[in-house]
């Protein structure tokens, strides 16, 4: 870690729209931002069920990988936010009507 106000965190995030697909992602936060430039890495789905792995990139789409050709890239807007409790975020792709609505419903510092 570079200085004192950085920390790692688990996020979780969940949508009323697609409750079966919330967000996990373990992020370096600069104060309430997450830092930028980095790479990382979490899970679209619930880990006792369907799940998925991403990447997140540093402009903030979701990178499923290449085995899912057609779906692979979702853009997500949580990088442009403040990550507090009950933040909301907007994740293209999550709903079959458009873009889901996403909430920071729990924040876990890990180091």
């Amino acid at each position: 870690m570079e200085d004192s106000s950085q920390r790692v965190a688990r996020i979780l995030a969940t949508c009323d729209a697609n409750s079966e697909f919330p967000i996990v992602v373990d992020l370096v936060l600069v104060g309430d931002r997450i830092k930028s430039s980095m790479l990382f890495f979490g899970i679209y789905g619930k880990f006792t069920s369907e799940h998925f792995p991403f990447v997140m990139k540093a402009d903030g789409t979701l990178d499923f990988g290449h085995d899912y050709a057609e779906d692979r890239y979702m853009k997500c807007t949580m990088r442009d936010r403040e990550i507090v409790f009950g933040q909301y975020f907007t994740l293209e792709g999550a709903t079959q009507d458009g873009p889901g609505t996403y909430r920071i419903a729990k924040i876990e510092r890990l180091i």
